[in-house]
């Protein structure tokens, strides 16, 4: 169906989660084995779960996250037909990782903003190289990701924030 809705022009776009991995109840999903070095740490080394979920936390800013994210977003676009991939849990940067074996230093500087972007341009030139047509959105996005996406679902009009920076300056438009 997706396939044939491309061919007639429609675009189907799937929702990705960036920062989650579900591991499966006993930790027997396809990849858990593989996933859990590359799992957010605390600053005591505890692996960090997505809010009160279950679901582990990847850091960004390993390798074998960034090449597995990728892989299944390619293979969205060849097995599925997709359009492009909705890339959820962007926002700016990822959690703070503190487990310095990831190659990068403990939670300090740019690393979560840096390791993000990382993720999300590997990524985005891939499936541009599958088709550059292929549109690339996000959640929630800063500044910092505008070179790697081609849209964003913003929050805006939520009824704490007075003003968003981001649409006060991009007025919830970005090219």
């Amino acid at each position: 169906e997706v396939l044939r809705m491309r061919k007639a022009g429609g675009v189907v776009v799937p929702y990705t989660a960036l920062e989650l991995f579900d591991q499966g109840p006993t930790e027997n999903s396809p990849y858990a084995a593989e996933a859990r070095p590359h799992i957010t740490r605390d600053l005591y080394g505890a692996m960090r779960v997505w809010g009160g979920h279950k679901s582990w936390q990847p850091c960004a800013w390993t390798p074998w996250w960034r090449n597995r994210m990728t892989q299944m977003c390619v293979l969205l676009q060849q097995r599925e037909h997709v359009g492009g991939l909705y890339l959820d849990v962007m926002q700016g940067g990822a959690l703070p990782c503190y487990w310095v074996p990831h190659g990068h230093a403990a939670a300090g500087a740019d690393v979560t903003t840096t390791g993000m972007h990382g993720l999300v341009e590997q990524i985005f030139d891939a499936v541009k190289a599958q088709d550059p047509e292929a549109i690339v959105t996000g959640e929630n996005s800063t500044e910092a990701m505008i070179d790697v996406i081609d849209g964003i679902l913003q929050i805006t009009l939520w009824p704490d924030n007075k003003v968003n920076m981001f649409a006060t300056v991009y007025q919830d438009y970005i090219l």
